[in-house]
């Protein structure tokens, strides 16, 4: 994948259309949880203990409100390993009753199926009235050869390339057709699913598919990778009916297609995942432009970290640095220290809103 220009865009970039940043939407998943769970026919305990857990946040963080979304998930899946260990301690088995430890940690991994279920609902909600005009001003700039970086789960710059009639794709198929953009979503889509192999939904088109030169129809290899594709809805009603259909966040085939949130992210369970990190990897690593919009590149994205430090220290020592690599973010003075450390480059911090930016006079 060869790529002049690359855009890396977080949650700030979607800010400029109305989407929620990662503090806005912890609030917005726990209220909607909440009034699922809110009711006699539901467990209680699952209500208590997030309202519970988000109370030990806030005094963990000096009494703050603002919770970022990654946060909360990472601390939670701690403490749920916390209880699991006491199960060690308590003279009874695993499923020895409903209070157990272990039991209680299940509890947990549950209540955070339940909020990540919601994400892709909140996102596709919100970017339905979505103020575009920025997003659509960014997109009119874009051109065959370049590449997006997305780690938003969102759909606003594909409706935009769509709206600006521009030939794209998510660079998981063969790329020796047609130049044309690709957009890399690196941690998935809120509009894609993945269905057992050969059972999908209709109204769907095929994004991924695994080819094993050692397997046959007759022969399917028991490994997820294999077993699973990954599609992408066609239409809004098509990804309405899928989100209906599918509760909860299954081990095995049938979640939306986003890997989650926290400090770890399970991407090996999004088929096609590989091929999108290779393809960024690849591209951060012949652009010679580099524009970051809204992404942070907190601790949370350690696998982002290593993606970008390999593709920049590759670089170094080649002594083929890029032209230009600029962080666009109203906080880019206080994240520049995150880039620092990873890019090892020099860079701009520059720190307009992306609805600011005046984009044909920063593009090259």
């Amino acid at each position: 994948m060869e790529c002049n220009r690359v855009f890396i865009l977080g949650a700030g970039f979607s800010k400029s259309a109305g989407l929620p940043l990662g503090t806005e939407l912890t609030d917005i998943l726990i209220q909607a949880i909440e009034l699922q769970l809110d009711s006699p026919a539901q467990d209680n305990e699952q209500l208590e203990w997030i309202r519970d857990f988000r109370g030990r946040l806030h005094a963990l963080e000096g009494g703050s409100t603002a919770i970022n979304v990654e946060q909360l998930f990472d601390y939670a899946h701690h403490d749920a390993e916390m209880w699991r260990m006491d199960q060690q301690r308590v003279r009874v088995g695993r499923g020895d009753g409903p209070a157990t430890p272990w039991n209680h940690a299940r509890m947990i991994d549950h209540v955070l199926g339940l909020l990540q279920e919601q994400v892709s609902r909140v996102i596709l909600e919100r970017q339905r009235d979505a103020t575009v005009s920025a997003i659509v001003g960014f997109a009119q700039q874009l051109r065959a050869g370049d590449g997006v970086i997305t780690f938003n789960y969102d759909t606003l710059v594909e409706n935009a390339l769509d709206e600006c009639k521009t030939t794209w794709s998510h660079g998981l198929q063969d790329l020796k057709e047609e130049p044309h953009v690709v957009v890399l979503k690196m941690h998935g889509s809120a509009d894609w699913f993945q269905f057992e192999r050969g059972n999908p939904l209709p109204g769907f088109t095929r994004l991924y598919s695994k080819t094993d030169e050692n397997a046959s129809d007759d022969n399917i290899p028991d490994e997820y990778e294999y077993r699973a594709e990954l599609w992408r809805a066609d239409t809004t009603c098509a990804l309405d009916n899928a989100l209906e259909r599918y509760h909860g966040i299954s081990d095995r085939y049938s979640f939306p297609g986003i890997v989650g949130l926290g400090g770890f992210k399970p991407l090996h369970k999004l088929v096609g995942s590989g091929l999108t990190w290779s393809r960024a990897g690849g591209a951060l690593r012949e652009a010679k432009q580099i524009i970051v919009i809204g992404f942070s590149l907190s601790p949370y994205d350690g696998m982002a970290r290593l993606c970008f430090a390999d593709a920049m220290n590759d670089r170094k020592r080649q002594n083929n640095l890029p032209k230009e690599v600029r962080l666009i973010d109203p906080n880019a003075d206080l994240l520049a220290v995150n880039y620092k450390n990873v890019f090892q480059v020099p860079m701009l911090f520059d720190t307009r809103a992306c609805q600011d930016v005046n984009w044909p006079n920063l593009l090259v």
